[in-house]
């Protein structure tokens, strides 16, 4: 299964390679000769895209994940990167992936001699280096629990931003609400399968789970005591123990995981998953906006045993991963709904949503401009401007005053600072107001909100950009808070259509809903971004296709519960209906092109090549609304099978999963 893919090609520090191909993993490797190349992690694609995987296959194969648990075990990707230590991150959280070369040089000898599996780690003795699913499972949600800062999100220090790389700024400063939304998700999932994992695991592993359950406990004791959002100091507290543990867990795992198995209680793992869970939401809740949105992305300031967040401006990919985190109530997401359309980034022209509003831009002259009061109040620049020390700051002919101009960053404030401080008369006044200064640069320069490309491109992921892959994030989003409220026990129909409504507003945005005149190009081909002011550009298969997708199937109603392929006649909208007769053609099972009729108040569409037609009747004496009822058919029209309600039989779901070839059509006749 793809489960089983993607943990086998997960490291033992708790990440994913660059790909997967059929040579198997692949890492990037340094290339100095070109600006472009880089090393580093994508720090959230371990957990959302193994999370949707996983609840799949738990609807699909509700009982497949528990024997995975029990028979199966899985490898660890050999990247040849070494992740800095918590002390060597708090130097230099910029430079935190080092490349090992002698490392990439055994492996590429492995896959000399033995093919692809010479890229995974392995033992002394030249065995793979094995692992089963709780190890696995574990290592990536104590990679993000040991760079957490609590109330801001998880670090982003791996040399790589997140799904959205124009972000690239981030790096190294930036914390990520996105990421513990998605954290959140996957952490309820993991309760619900919690009593099927085994309990043996590496001594490591299991040493680190003991210290970051400890953390978060403690963490939460001290809030219960003060009712209250953590002080910068008790949060640079927290931060430096998970930190720690990290550290420790990379270096007692640096032998390839052949250290003593130890077995753990059932409850550890229990309150490791609820502790870390409550955190999660907390963040989220604590992340919301005056706006009603939801912080993306925030910046860390480490102080002097201190842990400061400041937030940045909104962003779409925040809203979309808080929708997905199953934190927010009914109402909280009908609040963030509401509020998303009448939010900066909504875009009228295109009826869509981009991913972050275009911020005011001061003039060139405006730039390096420090407000007098700045200044003025300052002794040590008083100083400096009454000995005409232009080193530092220098006043204008209209009395306005700016940082000298060889000044780059706050480095070169910093390296300034010391000359100046070598001079007698000065050096008292850098002991007291250095610091002062250092926060009027960032004050004045703002470098801590320099995002990267989202912050000055104005096309790709750019200011101003509709970035389709993430709109219909947003759609799918919407659609699973709208399926959920249809199959809850009581669907509140006020709810359901206010839901179904914030849903069409978003997919009449998509391409294929408008002209070729609206949209800027081919409706129906996926295109990458649209710019302001301009159409739709950059043509490509972009990942966009496989969220349009999911939310097609359901807008048709057809999905998977108990391992038994569910049909919802009451899902698709009005829309979604045949007006006049038509035929459904599709490649069915044999390979033989086929067709099937679709009638008025029709819908047809196929799932694994097997045709399902859906046909809505209005509602009357003898069928109530909601009332449905499905036929399964075999070849030649014999009914095989006739059922009342939303599901098929397990016999029947599993012929057309397996395209036994058994199924020739699936009719629903739903009462609306």
């Amino acid at each position: 299964s793809f489960v089983r893919i993607f943990l086998n090609a997960t490291t033992i520090d708790g990440y994913n390679p660059y790909r997967i191909s059929r040579a198997g993993v692949d890492w990037e490797v340094p290339e100095p000769e070109n600006p472009w190349s880089n090393i580093g992690y994508w720090s959230d694609h371990q957990i959302i895209y193994l999370s949707r995987l996983m609840e799949l296959l738990g609807l699909q194969h509700p009982d497949r994940l528990a024997e995975m648990a029990r028979s199966e075990h899985f490898t660890h990707a050999d990247v040849p990167y070494r992740l800095a230590t918590y002390a060597e991150l708090l130097a230099d959280p910029n430079n935190s992936v080092t490349f090992e070369g002698d490392r990439h040089a055994r492996a590429m000898a492995r896959v000399a001699a033995v093919g692809g599996d010479g890229r995974l780690l392995t033992r002394a003795d030249g065995s793979l280096a094995t692992a089963n699913l709780s190890e696995k499972l574990l290592i990536l949600v104590i990679a993000k629990l040991v760079n957490f800062v609590p109330e801001g999100g998880i670090w982003m220090n791996t040399q790589r931003p997140e799904w959205n790389d124009a972000n690239n700024a981030l790096v190294g400063r930036g914390l990520s609400v996105v990421t513990v939304a998605h954290l959140h998700r996957f952490l309820g999932l993991m309760e619900r399968i919690v009593e099927d994992l085994p309990l043996t695991l590496t001594e490591a592993l299991a040493s680190a789970i003991d210290s970051v359950t400890e953390t978060l406990s403690e963490a939460e004791r001290v809030l219960r005591a003060s009712d209250d959002q953590l002080a910068a100091h008790l949060r640079r507290r927290v931060m430096d123990q998970l930190g720690d543990a990290g550290t420790a867990y990379r270096a007692a795992s640096a032998d390839g995981g052949t250290g003593r198995m130890v077995t753990i209680d059932r409850t550890q793992l229990r309150n490791l998953l609820s502790v870390s869970r409550r955190w999660m939401a907390r963040t989220v809740r604590l992340n919301r906006r005056h706006d009603g949105l939801y912080h993306s992305y925030n910046t860390l300031v480490l102080g002097d045993g201190t842990a400061r967040i400041d937030h940045l401006d909104e962003m779409l990919e925040g809203q979309v991963a808080v929708l997905d985190s199953g934190v927010l109530d009914e109402v909280d997401v009908d609040q963030l709904l509401e509020a998303l359309p009448n939010s900066r980034l909504y875009r009228a022209d295109v009826r869509s949503y981009q991913l972050y509003p275009e911020p005011p831009i001061p003039t060139f002259l405006e730039r390096n401009t420090i407000q007098r009061a700045d200044w003025a109040e300052n002794p040590l620049f008083r100083a400096l401007i009454e000995h005409d020390d232009r080193s530092l700051i220098v006043v204008d002919d209209d009395g306005e005053a700016h940082f000298a101009a060889g000044l780059r960053n706050a480095n070169d404030v910093r390296d300034a600072l010391t000359r100046i401080a070598a001079v007698e008369d000065f050096a008292d006044l850098v002991d007291s107001d250095g610091d002062a200064v250092l926060e009027t640069f960032e004050s004045v320069f703002r470098h801590a909100w320099y995002t990267g490309r989202s912050s000055s491109f104005f096309a790709y992921e750019g200011v101003g950009s509709v970035y389709w892959h993430m709109v219909s994030k947003l759609v799918l989003a919407i659609r699973e808070q709208l399926d959920a409220a249809l199959c809850s026990a009581q669907p509140d129909p006020t709810r359901v259509q206010r839901l179904r409504a914030a849903y069409e507003q978003v997919r009449s945005g998509l391409g294929y809903r408008k002209s070729s005149h609206e949209y800027g190009a081919f409706p129906h081909d996926p295109y990458s971004h649209t710019p302001a002011g301009k159409g739709a550009r950059q043509p490509g298969m972009t990942g966009q296709v496989k969220e349009d997708l999911l939310a097609r199937w359901a807008d048709c109603g057809l999905g998977y519960a108990h391992g038994r392929i569910r049909v919802d006649g009451s899902a698709p909208g009005d829309g979604d209906w045949a007006t006049e007769p038509g035929e459904l053609r599709y490649v069915a099972v044999d390979g033989r092109e086929s067709r099937v009729e679709v009638p008025v108040d029709g819908l047809g569409l196929t799932i694994a090549q097997t045709p399902v037609v859906l046909r809505r009747c209005a509602a009357g004496t003898g069928h109530p609304v909601g009332e449905q009822h499905i036929a399964v058919l075999g070849p030649g029209g014999t009914i095989l099978e006739q059922l009342s309600g939303h599901v098929l039989s397990a016999k029947s779901s599993a012929a057309v999963m397996s395209r036994s070839g058994t199924i020739s059509c699936i009719e629903v006749t739903c009462y609306r």
